[in-house]
């Protein structure tokens, strides 16, 4: 098996689901999100325990762990994402594969865990846009330039 080409910073939990992955070759986008959940049931507000998908997978794409590591990390800006992590992987796998992110859509499970990523990565900003999207009078002109000129 390769290592990877640029070394890409794994938290604890994606350094042992590599371990338990590599030996297999090729894996599915599924079986990772699988492994990173029997880690951490709790993700998406603890929906993750609760994650029934379907018995078999809506996809046959395969790939060794490093790749989707890698195909993910390219998703995300490297100055924001300097470590992958579970929810962040999870994420990125949904968007390279349309049959995980139907699957994983269930229940608001992926909406959870994007939820979950911005709060980490953005935090206030991730609420501020948030309420923002909900409240389209709060994106007005004149409260946009407003909030422009106050963080000046």
């Amino acid at each position: 098996m390769a290592e990877l080409e640029t070394p890409i910073r794994l938290s604890s939990t994606l350094e042992g689901v590599r371990t338990d992955l590599l030996s297999l070759g090729e894996v599915s986008a599924r079986q990772v999100v699988d492994a990173i959940l029997q880690r951490h049931p709790v993700f998406a507000k603890d929906r993750g325990g609760r994650l029934r998908l379907p018995a078999s997978p809506t996809t046959n794409a395969r790939a060794p762990i490093d790749e989707w590591y890698g195909r993910t990390r390219a998703l995300f800006d490297t100055g924001l994402v300097d470590e992958l992590n579970g929810r962040v992987v999870i994420l990125g796998l949904a968007m390279l594969d349309r049959g995980l992110a139907r699957e994983l859509w269930v229940g608001q499970f992926l909406t959870s865990v994007a939820e979950e990523v911005a709060n980490f990565y953005l935090g206030d900003r991730a609420e501020q846009s948030s309420v923002a999207a909900a409240n389209p009078a709060s994106r007005s002109p004149r409260r946009v330039r407003r909030s422009h000129e106050e963080r000046a």
